[in-house]
């Protein structure tokens, strides 16, 4: 079970820290935030039937909402400024392959404590 958390926390770490894969994520968000332009004709028949009349838009700008909260949340990885991490990552070239292994475990310990403290409120909620 152990060894299970391990390896998930190893695989957020590695896809976190890796900048291929977070400039992917980017250009992910960056084209799911561009609303796509809906005309009326687009519409007719049972669909235009189905859409509220209300506010059509409405569902696109909350995805975009969190589509921008989640881009804050990577800038925000990327620049941690905590002095364990910074301690730790001092350290661990000169400790031995077993401990170095438990100091990187610990370090991704640290950024994930602190993206959970970024996406929370005082009250432990998630935003």
């Amino acid at each position: 079970m152990a060894q299970g958390m391990e390896d998930k926390i190893r695989q957020i770490s590695d896809m976190l820290n890796s900048p291929e894969a977070q400039e992917g994520i980017r250009q992910l968000f960056s084209s799911l935030n561009k609303a796509p332009d809906y005309g009326t004709d687009s519409y007719t028949g049972e669909y235009a039937e189905q859409e509220p009349a209300e506010n059509p838009g409405q569902l696109a700008l909350r995805g975009s909402d969190w589509i921008r909260n989640i881009q804050l949340l990577l800038n925000q990885v990327n620049s941690i400024e905590d002095s364990r991490i910074n301690l730790l990552n001092s350290i661990q070239p000169f400790l031995n392959s077993a401990r170095r292994e438990r100091c990187t475990t610990c370090l991704n310990i640290l950024k994930i404590a602190s993206i959970i403290r970024t996406v929370s409120n005082n009250s432990g909620r998630l935003l």
